[in-house]
């Protein structure tokens, strides 16, 4: 990718200000600040992301034992509450507890979360919703269409739709002003919008039944947010990694291609996996299986993303203290 214009002129890639001391690494240009900083890990991103994947297995357990064994059910009014609460609220407690913990830690994260939370979710309502459910009308596709071209519909259409919007409100906002510092603000940035952008579908699809069910419903929302949650981290690892580097002109299309990918199959496999076989004439529903392949698709998605962000730290500054050296 091209240099930024910044850069030509003699600036830092991160702040902006002129350099009397131009410090470079991987084509693009910092200031002494940045160039010992852009490394820098963000602990309470992880483990706040941990708590909160632990929190919402404890909600799916005991959601299931309330409707599985007790046989509980809500009605009227509190179904749609309970599925606004579950759309908006583990967003929403994510964010609070990432800045209390980072505050806690003194650790500085980008006061642009909540707006970044808020962008994403009217992005989602005003651009993504209409576009993919009123202008293409995709359910009405699908249901009329066979499980391959099911599959290649949620990728090519309703996959590439929401990994672009994702990609783009993060690229074309934070992404080149001083508050993205560090390559793991990408992941930060990117999963806030993820969040905000997954409450609002979860909450339009709740208001549009008037309501989820207390088991199949609640674990369908729970199947849409992690399904948007997996490009959220790696568009989030892409645009960390090519934000202070110079990378080929097609590196950031190959992350969008890949979250297109994987949000349109976790769509698709997240409702498709539910219609199971119960014997050789029936054909019955489980919850279970499209809820436990997203969410192993996340852990998954979110170890390597973990992984490869901590190699690219580890290597990058060894040869920075190799070059001071």
């Amino acid at each position: 990718m091209a240099r930024m214009q910044t850069e030509l002129n003699g600036h830092c890639t991160v702040c902006g200000r002129r350099l009397a001391r131009r410090l470079e690494y991987g084509g693009r240009i910092y200031c002494e600040q940045h160039y010992n900083s852009f490394v820098d890990d963000v602990q309470p991103l992880w483990q706040t992301s941990v708590f909160m994947f632990g929190l919402l297995v404890a909600v799916v357990i005991a959601i299931a034992v309330a409707g599985l064994l007790f046989d509980l059910e809500v009605t009227g009014r509190p179904r749609v509450v309970l599925g606004v609460a579950l759309s908006i609220l583990p967003g929403l407690m994510w964010l609070f507890f990432l800045t209390r913990l980072a505050a806690a830690r003194q650790v500085e994260v980008s006061p642009l979360l909540p707006t970044v939370f808020v962008l994403s979710a009217l992005i989602a309502v005003a651009v993504a919703h209409p576009l993919v459910y009123e202008l293409i009308d995709l359910d009405a596709w699908l249901a009329r269409a066979t499980p391959v071209n099911r599959l290649l519909a949620n990728i090519l259409l309703g996959g590439s739709i929401h990994a672009f919007l994702l990609y783009a409100i993060i690229r074309y906002t934070v992404w080149q002003t001083p508050a993205f510092e560090r390559r793991v603000d990408g992941i930060i940035f990117s999963l806030v919008a993820a969040w905000g952008y997954a409450a609002t579908f979860n909450t339009i699809f709740v208001l549009d039944y008037g309501g989820v069910s207390l088991v199949n419903g609640s674990f369908r929302l729970f199947a849409q947010t992690y399904a948007f949650l997996v490009p959220g981290l790696i568009i989030g690892y892409f645009l960390g990694i090519n934000r202070f580097e110079d990378r080929p002109f097609y590196y950031l299309t190959i992350g969008v291609a890949l979250s297109a990918f994987l949000n349109g199959f976790l769509m698709y496999a997240g409702v498709e996996l539910n219609n199971i076989r119960v014997n050789l004439a029936t054909d019955g529903f489980s919850p279970w299986p499209g809820l436990v392949l997203t969410f192993g698709t996340l852990l998954a998605t979110y170890a390597a993303v973990f992984g490869l962000l901590r190699r690219e730290n580890t290597l990058t500054r060894a040869r920075i203290e190799r070059k001071a050296s």
